[in-house]
């Protein structure tokens, strides 16, 4: 989850929120995303109790101040210009971007435009 955070924070584009949702999380997540909240003033920390994927992007969506909403789960990474990128295309109502998948060892093992 580091990584994924980290990867948004250090995006080109830099007028974005982070709403991240924890649902509940097992692990030490909730602690680190809360000490990087108090770091970064574009983070904003959301704790529900467990109810499924659907309802926890629907509650980031209702806390989001934004114009567009782009969805980035924990285990992702994005690219630095991700935003930059996916902005051009902001007169669109739906832009579906495409993946890269990797092992722990950053080889790629496939790749999706």
């Amino acid at each position: 989850m580091q990584n994924c955070i980290n990867s948004i924070q250090n995006q080109t584009y830099s007028n974005f929120e982070i709403i991240v949702v924890d649902d509940e999380s097992t692990d030490n997540s909730l602690e680190l995303v809360k000490k990087l909240e108090d770091k970064d003033k574009r983070i904003k920390v959301i704790s529900k109790s467990h109810s499924g994927v659907s309802m926890t992007r629907n509650l980031g969506i209702q806390n989001a101040t934004g114009d567009y909403i782009v969805f980035v789960d924990a285990d992702d990474e994005i690219k630095s210009s991700y935003l930059a990128e996916l902005i051009k295309y902001k007169k669109y109502d739906l832009v579906v971007s495409g993946l890269i998948k990797r092992y722990i060892d950053k080889k790629i093992i496939k790749k999706k435009n």
